[in-house]
């Protein structure tokens, strides 16, 4: 607010001046005013910058929250003991090639890993 007031003053003072005097300091006032719009043009540009960047910053946050919240369910889930079998077989087929009783674990060493 303050430098509205400073330039509304200078204008006031220009206007009342006359001769060469009021010209320069019309001119300065004008250059102080184009000064003053580009920083405050530069300084909204940069903030706008910095505020998109830490809203991308926070969705891909927000989205690794509940990537960990739905981990986390999934494991209480085997906790509490549901699927726990299913879980326990799935591992021991996939890692360790163990099978049931009766079944055979067919390799194909053709193709290479």
């Amino acid at each position: 607010m303050a430098i509205k007031e400073m330039f509304k003053l200078a204008f006031d003072v220009a206007k009342t001046k006359t001769g060469k005097k009021s010209k320069f300091i019309r001119n300065i006032v004008v250059v102080f005013a184009i000064i003053a719009i580009a920083v405050a043009a530069t300084v909204s540009t940069i903030n706008y910058k910095k505020a998109n960047a830490y809203n991308k910053e926070a969705e891909k946050v927000s989205q690794e929250i509940e990537t960990y919240k739905e981990d986390t369910s999934e494991i209480q889930a085997l906790i509490d003991g549901e699927g726990f079998d299913e879980y326990c077989e799935k591992i021991a087929r996939e890692k360790y090639g163990y099978a049931k009783p009766g079944e055979y674990v067919i390799y194909n060493s053709s193709h290479e890993k």
